[in-house]
C-alpha cells in the first residue's frame, strides 16, 4: 500500500513538473514572438536617396564657348544653398565684357521693337528660377521668347549639374557637330519634401 501510495505521489510530481516546463516554454515562446511582432511593427520602413534628385551646394556655371554673329554669347550662374537656388545670374556678354543688360542702346532698341528688353526680360527669368527653383516651371517672357527658351535649356543643364554635385564649368559649343549615335532623356519626379523625410531618416 505504501508503495504504491508513493508511486502515485512520484508520477503525480512529475506530471506537474513537465506541465510546468511545457507551460513555461509556451509563454517563453509567445514573449518571443510578441517581440519579433513589435519590433516589425515598430521598424520603421527603409527608405532610398535617389541618385541625383536632390542640389547640392556649389556654385555652377555654363558659358557659350563662342561670341555669336550678334556679337553676344550666354552666361549663367546658379548658386546653391541648403538643396536650393539661392541666386541666378543669366545674362550675356560681348567681346568687350560688356553685358547685355548694361547696354542701353540694345534695351531701347529691342524695347521699341518687341516691348521688352534685356532689363527686363533677364531679371525677370533669373527672378522666376529662384521662385520656382524648377527650370520647367519658368514661363517664357512675352516679346523675348528665343532668349527665354535658351534660358530653360541652360537652367535645366546647371540644374542637373547641381543634382550631380558637378561644379565643373559648362561650355556650350553651338557651332559643334552632332555625333552619330542614339540618345535619350528620362525625366524622374521628384518632390522637394521627399528629400528632407528621407533625410531625416538616412542621418546624411
Amino acid at each position: 500500500m505504501k508503495k504504491r501510495l508513493l508511486l502515485s505521489t512520484l508520477v503525480f510530481s512529475l506530471v506537474l513538473t513537465l506541465a510546468a516546463c511545457g507551460s513555461n516554454s509556451n509563454v517563453d515562446s509567445g514573449n518571443k514572438n510578441e517581440g519579433n511582432n513589435q519590433n516589425e511593427n515598430n521598424e520603421e520602413p527603409k527608405q532610398t536617396l535617389v541618385a541625383g534628385g536632390a542640389l547640392q551646394d556649389g556654385t555652377y556655371s555654363l558659358e557659350e564657348k563662342e561670341i555669336s554673329d550678334k556679337g553676344w554669347k550666354t552666361t549663367f550662374e546658379i548658386k546653391v544653398e541648403n538643396w536650393k537656388i539661392v541666386s541666378s545670374n543669366y545674362n550675356y556678354v560681348n567681346a568687350d565684357g560688356k553685358l547685355k543688360t548694361d547696354d542701353e542702346n540694345y534695351q531701347k532698341a529691342m524695347s521699341d521693337k518687341t516691348g521688352v528688353g534685356p532689363q527686363d526680360f533677364i531679371p525677370a527669368l533669373n527672378k522666376q528660377l529662384v521662385d520656382t527653383q524648377d527650370a520647367q516651371k519658368v514661363e517664357v517672357v512675352t516679346g523675348a521668347t528665343h532668349s527665354s527658351e535658351s534660358f530653360l535649356n541652360y537652367a535645366q543643364q546647371l540644374i542637373q549639374a547641381a543634382q550631380k554635385g558637378d561644379t565643373t564649368p559648362i561650355v556650350i559649343d553651338l557651332n559643334a557637330p552632332l555625333k552619330d549615335g542614339q540618345y535619350s532623356l528620362i525625366r524622374k519626379n521628384w518632390i522637394a519634401k521627399d528629400f528632407f523625410n528621407i533625410y531625416d531618416t538616412v542621418n546624411l
